[in-house]
Formats: structure tokens, C-alpha cells, sequence
């Protein structure tokens, strides 16, 4: 039986496929009537096949997801486990932790985010949704957590540690995003200077 997130991964690859579609033939579409045909069928298709793919169960788990119904949850954690990349995924995300921020959830639940907040250290770009997991984490984060996080932090030669320490300022309601905002405007006009991006412990 293929599981959640292997449904997940397969999905992110077919709306994939059907952008590109999409992309191959929006370049041609003015060169005749039937290119033109290709391309609007494309992009019916894309639109048509969307809300069945984007997440498992398609727009109604969604909008329980959305709800906090508890029928939903292990969902929304399983995409964030699976972490795809496709079309509009990274606002899936940011949406996904926002609204499991205020749901009721098990420990078993909360471990299973905390893992996919320690493997966004080291993995994502700090985007989006990397900062609506650091929200969730400063709310919702066990001691535990804060501990490992607070051990990658006095790492500096490690993966992730930089963010690590972010997440450790986000914790303190810093504005980590307008701090390296500002630090790096603090560079502009001097090449010899080097920006430290790690917020001080």
C-alpha cells in the first residue's frame, strides 16, 4: 500500500509535469491554431488536475487541515515531512505551520514537527516557511527541542547552526528578518567587510 507521503511526492512530480507542459508551450502558442490548442489544453488539464494533487485527499483534507480537524492533522504533518517542492508549495507550507501552531496536538505529533523543524536547520533556505516553522517552534517547541537547537547553535563548523541561532533569537522575539535586513544594508558600499549573519548568543 503506497503511503502518504510517497502519494505526496508523486503528486508534487505530476503538477511539475503538467507546468511544464505549460512553459513548453506557451513559446509556440502564437504560431498556429493547433500550438495554440496544445497550450490551452495544457493549461486546462494543469487546472483541472490541481486541487485533485496538490494535497492527499485534495481541496476537502485541505480545508479541514485549514480547520484544525483533527481528521486532517496527520496530514498536514505528513506534507511537511515530505517537504515537496512544486507550484505554490512553499505558501502550502507556511499555512500548514500556522495553522498546526493552534491545533490540539499529541506529543507524538509535536516530536514529529520538531524533527521537521531540525531538519529545515540544515536543509531549507530560510524562506517563507522556514520562518512560519520558526513561529511554530517558539510557541509550541518542548525544551528538548531548545536544547538541541541551542547545541547546533554553539557549533559554528555544523550545518544549520547559523539558523539555529535565529530560531534561538525568534524564541526571544527578536526581529531576526529585520536584523539581517539591517546587517546587510550595513555592508552596502564596503566589498572589504563580511557580513556575520549569526545572531550573538
Amino acid at each position: 500500500m503506497r503511503s502518504t507521503k510517497s502519494l505526496i511526492s508523486e503528486n508534487a512530480k505530476e503538477i511539475e509535469r503538467l507546468r511544464a507542459e505549460i512553459h513548453g508551450a506557451v513559446a509556440t502558442r502564437s504560431n498556429s491554431a493547433e500550438l495554440r490548442r496544445k497550450w490551452s489544453n495544457a493549461c486546462s488539464e494543469f487546472h483541472d488536475q490541481y486541487p485533485k494533487l496538490f494535497f492527499p485527499g485534495g481541496v476537502e483534507i485541505w480545508a479541514a487541515m485549514m480547520r484544525r480537524d483533527a481528521s486532517a492533522l496527520d496530514t498536514g504533518i505528513d506534507f511537511l515531512e515530505a517537504d515537496p517542492k512544486f507550484f505554490r508549495s512553499g505558501y502550502m507550507k507556511e499555512y500548514l505551520w500556522g495553522r498546526l501552531k493552534g491545533a490540539e496536538l499529541s506529543i507524538v505529533q509535536v516530536e514529529r514537527l520538531e524533527a521537521v523543524a531540525l531538519g529545515w536547520l540544515s536543509t531549507e533556505r530560510p524562506n517563507r516557511e522556514f520562518w512560519a516553522m520558526a513561529s511554530f517552534l517558539r510557541i509550541r517547541g518542548s525544551e528538548l527541542v531548545w536544547a538541541r537547537v541551542l547545541q547546533l547553535a554553539e557549533t559554528p563548523l555544523i550545518t544549520g547552526s547559523t539558523k539555529a541561532t535565529w530560531l534561538l533569537a525568534s524564541r526571544r522575539n527578536v526581529d531576526v528578518i529585520g536584523w539581517l535586513r539591517d546587517e546587510l544594508w550595513r555592508l552596502r558600499g564596503k566589498p572589504w567587510d563580511v557580513a556575520n549573519i549569526r545572531y550573538p548568543l
